[in-house]
């Protein structure tokens, strides 16, 4: 299939970038304060994490936000492979500072250590120099045995006594996401203020395909109603949707057939949705099984209705829960057997593990 929209890699070009603007303005509201505060950016799989700090860290967004530029330094880093370890990392922030300031400051040598980085972030401090992380899939930290405690009080302490501070991305609050308990209740979690990315608002949404309209329209108003239709406001499902309607369009000369996009649709979403599948708890997969169904949901349960409603998994259509795409539906209904027996059976789970 022709890509006309990246669905393999994070937006890196901010031009075409769109929406986040009232997550924009809190982060930055955050980090261009006087005494720049941390923030932690926590959203589920493919909801964009990596586009929005990738939006947030480049230059022309900096001097776009920020009072005056000229009193920041921005370190951006993706926690890789290469940088999976206490001493690559150590290295890598060392290396990055040094290669930033090196017009400011004249560097004898380049030691790869805490009390050479805290040295430099002092000198950059004595002359107002505000220093900013950011710092992609950090759970990746958290979750990392090789990473101590002391590497966490030493992010902390440099937050606390000058002027540093941290943008993170993960899927889960990073306080749920520590390998080691003396991690988990470290006070280096205090210093964050976390911040939800969830899929886009309707609005977003219209921006977000006005904009793929533009590098190939989507021809029809129903193929629009399509594309919302199967992937809701979630940016890498519109991404999809978006790339098979000019697919087929292109193969077809504008006929889109719903059954051939639904087919193609379902096979590039499978994994995004297993994935998706996955990091629900136990009690949410419950109640997305039970709505598929058609099984009703007793009331005190309707928390969890509302959890899935913010996610925007579930939407609320005559004022019952619907599951927010046909696609998801099918999804929901093959784990159980797509037939005519999958809703007794599973009435029968409900009932034996205490559901009713």
């Amino acid at each position: 299939m022709e890509t006309i929209l990246s669905i393999h890699e994070p937006v890196s070009d901010i031009s075409q970038f769109v929406g986040r603007q009232n997550l924009i303005n809190k982060v930055y509201s955050r980090i261009g304060a006087a005494r720049p505060q941390s923030v932690s950016l926590v959203g589920d799989y493919k909801i964009g994490k990596t586009s929005l700090l990738n939006f947030l860290s480049d230059p022309v967004t900096r001097s776009k936000y920020f009072d005056d530029i000229s009193e920041y330094y921005c370190l951006r880093l993706s926690v890789t492979e290469e940088l999976n370890s206490l001493e690559s990392f150590v290295k890598e922030l060392c290396y990055q500072i040094a290669h930033g300031l090196e017009s400011e400051f004249k560097f004898e040598s380049i030691l790869d250590s805490y009390d050479w980085f805290k040295r430099i972030v002092e000198m950059a401090s004595k002359r107002n120099r505000k220093i900013i992380l950011f710092m992609d899939d950090f759970n990746l930290i958290t979750q990392n045995e090789s990473f101590p405690l002391e590497f966490f009080s030493f992010l902390r302490s440099l937050a606390n006594n000058y002027n540093v501070a941290y943008v993170t991305t993960s899927y889960l609050d990073l306080q749920q996401l520590c390998v080691s308990k003396d991690v988990e209740e470290s006070p280096f979690f205090n210093i964050f203020t976390n911040i939800t990315i969830r899929p886009f608002d309707p609005d977003e949404t219209d921006q977000f395909l006005k904009q793929a309209c533009e590098i190939a329209p989507l021809n029809t108003e129903k193929n629009k109603i399509l594309v919302k239709a199967y992937a809701g406001n979630f940016p890498y499902l519109l991404q999809i949707a978006c790339n098979v309607i000019h697919d087929q369009d292109t193969a077809q000369r504008g006929a889109i057939q719903d059954d051939l996009f639904k087919q193609k649709y379902e096979s590039l979403t499978k994994e995004y949705f297993e994935v998706t599948w996955q990091n629900l708890n136990n009690d949410l997969q419950v109640i997305l099984r039970q709505i598929a169904h058609k099984i009703k949901i007793e009331n005190p349960r309707e928390y969890l209705v509302q959890e899935l409603v913010q996610k925007q998994l579930l939407i609320i259509d005559d004022s019952q829960p619907k599951i927010f795409s046909p696609s998801f539906l099918s999804f929901i209904k093959d784990l159980d057997g797509a037939n005519g027996k999958s809703k007794s059976i599973f009435s029968g789970l409900l009932r034996l593990i205490g559901f009713k």
